[in-house]
């Protein structure tokens, strides 16, 4: 049995996963799979086994630029993240949530990250010109958006059944975010005609995941059951079929080590310098504190 960590255990992270258990995707290439916790201070005991294995391939390039450089990325399913602003009616709309209150991931999370250079990029200062409520566990962050405690919400998948009609009018992050998210990554001492396996896997379960929509709804409704269909149909429809493709260079050769993936984000020539920026602040500021996750 292999076991691959997962930081957060939602659609994101989750989805492709599933598809390839219920598919028998993981049977017919050799390898029995589980995806097992890794959330919060979990992480670093798990990932730090010599043989660690996790779907959360952003989380290992941010671990990579804190220094952490033992890590092998085999897949990378998507750079758009997958999640949403809920509570705007548009990326246009964005400038309207100055002064607002906004429930989000703690600080040190990598979708607050997300969010910060989402407002940046609509004009806005996150520091000033609007008030980070820090909510770490989910539901806790659908609750105070559904009393009116927070004025938007960033949400997954999970969290759209609240937008009813309005999905389609949501600021979906990952139309202005671009970093490599879900996927998989290994340390070394993971065998490599085990990881080999284990991404190849992946690759045709992305193919299904974006040409068979019911088998996506499938998949995401496992991992949140309270999802409704018709949210499901819309998510695999209009983000996972166009956008859940990897990207153009992760498929022209071997991914190797983090390396090429982090500099694509982080370091010249990067072609991303507000990005760049903000990891090297994240970087940096995880480095003083403590922050897990």
């Amino acid at each position: 049995m292999i076991e691959i960590i997962h930081r957060s255990h939602g659609i994101h992270e989750a989805a492709l996963h599933e598809l390839c258990v219920q598919g028998g995707i993981y049977h017919d290439a050799g390898v029995d799979v589980e995806l097992v916790d890794g959330t919060g201070p979990r992480w670093r005991t798990a990932a730090a086994a010599p043989a660690a294995a996790t779907v959360a391939v952003g989380g290992v390039v941010a671990d990579w630029l804190r220094g952490d450089r033992d890590w092998n990325v085999h897949f990378i399913a998507t750079v758009k993240p997958l999640m949403w602003v809920v509570g705007t009616t548009s990326a246009d709309g964005a400038p309207g949530l100055a002064g607002r209150r906004i429930a989000t991931t703690d600080r040190g999370h990598m979708p607050s990250l997300f969010l910060r250079l989402v407002l940046e990029r609509h004009g806005l200062d996150p520091d000033s010109d609007v008030e980070f409520v820090e909510v770490r566990d989910r539901p806790d962050r659908l609750r105070l958006l559904e009393r009116g405690d927070v004025d938007a919400s960033l949400l997954g998948p999970e969290g759209l059944a609240l937008a009813g009609e309005r999905f389609s009018s949501l600021l979906y992050v990952g139309d202005h975010v671009e970093f490599p998210t879900v996927g998989f990554a290994a340390r070394p001492g993971l065998d490599a005609s085990v990881a080999a396996a284990i991404a190849g896997a992946m690759a045709i379960g992305l193919d299904r995941m974006r040409s068979d929509t019911e088998a996506a709804v499938s998949a995401m409704r496992v991992v949140e059951p309270d999802l409704p269909s018709e949210v499901a149909r819309a998510v695999a429809a209009d983000v996972i079929a166009p956008d859940w493709n990897g990207p153009a260079w992760a498929a022209s050769g071997n991914l190797g080590d983090v390396a090429a993936l982090a500099a694509m984000v982080a370091a010249d020539p990067a072609p991303d310098d507000e990005l760049r920026r903000l990891l090297h602040g994240w970087v940096d500021d995880r480095s003083t504190r403590r922050v897990d996750g």
